[in-house]
């Protein structure tokens, strides 16, 4: 029974501890659509490479502020 514990607890403060954030983007703008990766305000951790937030064929751009698609 003590090792379970003791492994639960592990288990809980581990994943507590490591949890951290590694790529945000928020989409904000007149008109964000109009660019495809989106990339702007795109703040990453140093050990990652991204691409932005795209789309895919058949999904069009919204000439509207704070979208890309509907």
């Amino acid at each position: 029974m003590k090792p379970l514990i003791i492994i639960v607890l592990f288990l809980a403060i581990a994943s507590a501890v490591f949890g951290q954030i590694v790529w945000t983007n928020p989409i904000t703008g007149s008109n964000p659509g109009a660019n495809n990766p989106y990339t702007t305000g795109q703040t990453v951790n140093g050990n990652l490479t991204v691409s932005g937030i795209g789309r895919g064929s058949g999904i069009g751009k919204v000439d509207a502020a704070n979208q890309i698609c509907r």
